[in-house]
């Protein structure tokens, strides 16, 4: 992966040495110093790392109108672009935090994944059932599933084991949608409209967020980062949902960046890249420092960008967990899980959010709120009082921690760990 990366940046500055630069500064803004997912209510701030990686990816440009087979690259340290081999999609692209680029081919109906080495694109699995590959979103999830939503569809098509299911959804989607890796959600927009739809994949329930915002078509600026949904269309200038409150109305930014635009995510560097409906014109926005311009593409229309990180991003993983029971103080038991957090560099971590689940012997769960370790080892501690006789099962859900994501592939004693009380 870094000898492909380090062959695409050489490629991009030769192209950069005869590019007239379309901006004024290259340099994303500074953002504030907090932890993801942690943002007052109501904040227009994404939170993030203090100073942003500039070399942190790729940014990928393609059009949805079928016929146009325009595709490109942009690299943030070099502030260019270059042209790549044509492909027909005529969807917004799903970026995985492995690296990795992947497009609903229209010409074959299947779902590709793009070799930047080769320049070239390779099939991975056939296109959803029913689906028309025009006007839609792919995303890919975490856990490496796929989910697939279209501009007047009522489903959201989603594999589970590398096959296609789908769910009803009780409105016509748009092709505004995306996922967040940290919160293990789906934000879907609606058709006519800037209403969001969340879908949490750990519960497949639904909230509604209802946005006064106009819109008149298939929009595609939409962002789901720091448990915010920041959105723009028909001309307006960028909102965002608060996706904790669905009652509460958007937030304006106060920031016009054009007419229908298109937007992905840089979630190391807690940025949005931003660009024109023509791809002519491109930005970086930061929810709080107005837009930074960078330099453009241009020559197509109903533009898509999507951002992959050139490397996988650095996880974290549980060194050790570890879950007993034994007799309180007050007299009954007490269920004890212990967690210790590491990153991938088997160093141990300070500050990470953990968040747990019980499942009790009748099926039911337990939700464990998050515990935010203070001492070296990161030791994260969830009890349950009194439990009942049976066999009790924790389960790490998430580790969230600015500039990290979660493997729980990767963890010693897998993401469960069993415990019986007699």
């Amino acid at each position: 992966m870094r000898q492909t990366r380090w062959l695409v940046a050489i490629a991009l500055l030769l192209v950069a040495l005869l590019a007239v630069p379309g901006g004024s500064s290259a340099q994303p803004p500074t953002l504030p110093d907090t932890v993801r997912g942690t943002a007052p209510r109501g904040s227009p701030t994404i939170s993030g790392r203090a100073t942003p990686l500039l070399d942190g990816g790729l940014l990928y440009l393609t059009s949805l109108d079928i016929g146009d087979l325009n595709f490109a690259v942009y690299d943030p340290g070099a502030d260019a672009w270059a042209a790549l081999t044509p492909y027909e999609t005529g969807c917004q692209m799903a970026a995985s935090g492995s690296g990795q680029l992947y497009a609903y081919g229209y010409a074959t109906g299947t779902i590709d994944l793009y070799d930047p080495a080769t320049d070239t694109w390779a099939p991975v699995m056939a296109a959803p059932p029913g689906a028309s590959g025009w006007l839609c979103n792919l995303e890919m999830t975490f856990d490496g599933e796929f989910l697939y939503t279209e501009a007047w569809a009522t489903s959201l098509w989603y594999t589970a084991g590398g096959v296609w299911n789908t769910m009803a959804l009780p409105f016509q989607a748009n092709v505004m949608g995306d996922y967040d890796p940290v919160q293990h959600q789906y934000v879907i927009g609606e058709l006519w409209t800037t209403n969001a739809h969340l879908i949490d994949l750990n519960t497949w329930t639904i909230a509604d967020f209802i946005s006064p915002v106009g819109n008149g078509e298939y929009a595609r600026f939409s962002v789901a980062m720091a448990n915010r949904y920041f959105f723009e269309a028909a001309g307006s200038s960028i909102h965002s949902f608060d996706l904790s409150e669905p009652s509460w109305p958007p937030v304006d930014h106060g920031v016009v960046a054009g007419w229908y635009c298109s937007a992905a995510a840089d979630r190391a560097n807690a940025q949005i890249y931003v660009a024109s409906i023509d791809g002519s014109q491109l930005w970086a926005f930061d929810g709080a420092s107005g837009l930074v311009p960078l330099t453009g593409y241009g020559g197509l229309w109903h533009s898509s960008v999507a951002f992959v990180p050139t490397e996988a991003a650095d996880t974290l993983h549980i060194d050790r967990m570890k879950a007993n029971w034994h007799t309180a103080m007050t007299g009954g038991y007490r269920l004890t899980a212990l967690v210790r957090v590491y990153d991938q560099g088997a160093e141990a971590v300070e500050g990470a959010s953990v968040y747990g689940e019980w499942t009790l012997p009748d099926g039911s769960v337990e939700l464990q709120l998050g515990t935010t370790p203070t001492n070296y080892l990161g030791i994260a501690k969830f009890r349950l009082k009194s439990p009942q006789v049976g066999v009790y099962q924790f389960c790490v859900t998430d580790l969230v921690l600015a500039g990290y994501g979660y493997d729980p592939g990767a963890n010693q004693d897998g993401p469960c760990k069993d415990v019986t009380v007699p």
